[in-house]
Parts: structure tokens; sequence; C-alpha cells
């Protein structure tokens, strides 16, 4: 199944595509880059963080027309309804709407890296002294 004309080829990415990996696929910026293995979990963080794009979204389609006013209030419940007033605009970090938008697509930026498994250093395991499973041996049968 081929993704939307327009879409993330990684199956059921919610993002648009914005690059190409040479070929014929073309991916959003979450995946781009990226191993196959990882994309269905890139793709469920995405999922889980959807309400969020659509909010980074309304930013850059309607901030600085008539809209913004009404749409600024939408996307402030938005995030209160999500819980996040973390996310919400704050004019003394801001500054300004440009870097609260990249604050916010830094945190999806991170919430999906994060959302990699990290790999786990593997010890070598020593073979203990007593091994019961060493000591019991089958006699081959006599014919």
């Amino acid at each position: 199944m081929s993704a939307a004309p327009g879409m993330c080829s990684a199956y059921g990415c919610p993002c648009a595509a914005t690059a190409s990996n040479g070929g014929s696929s073309w991916f959003c910026t979450y995946h781009f880059g990226t191993e196959a293995t990882s994309w269905a979990r890139i793709t469920l963080e995405l999922k889980r963080l959807e309400w969020l794009l659509t909010v980074c979204r309304g930013i850059r389609v309607w901030y600085g027309t008539e809209r913004w006013e009404r749409v600024y209030r939408l996307i402030q419940k938005d995030i209160v309804l999500n819980q996040r007033s973390d996310l919400l605009f704050n004019r003394e970090a801001d500054g300004n709407v440009t870097n609260w938008l990249r604050r916010l697509e830094t945190f999806i930026d991170h919430s999906v890296r994060g959302s990699m498994q990290p790999s786990l250093p593997v010890t070598p395991q020593q073979v203990a002294v007593h091994d019961p499973v060493q000591r019991v041996q089958f006699a081959a049968p006599t014919a």
C-alpha cells in the first residue's frame, strides 16, 4: 500500500513528505534518514502527538492572517485540553510566534527521537562453574 500523494511513505505516518531518499519514496523530516525498523515506532509517536502536529500546521497556515486571533484561541484550548500547558505561548520565553513554533517542533522532534529504544549495553555472561545443564549428558544408543 502506498502513501497518499504528498504524504510520508512510512506506513500510517500523518506527516507531509519533505525529502526523498533518492528513489521514488518521499519521507517526512521525522522518518527521513532513519532505519526502516524504527518507522513503526516513529509513526506511533507521531500519531500520539497528532494533535500537536495539527497545532503546528495551524500556526504555519494562519499566523499573520485575519483569522489568526480565533485560531490562536483554539490552539490554546487544544494545548490545555491535552494537558500540556507547558507548551502554551510564553512571551518571556518565546518572544514571538516563530520561536514558539520552533519550540513546539523541537518538542515533537525530541519526542520522536526519544521514542527510539536506546541500545542497551550487553555484557557477556560468564558460565557458572557449577552449571547443571553442562552436567547432563545422554548416552548415544548402541545398535
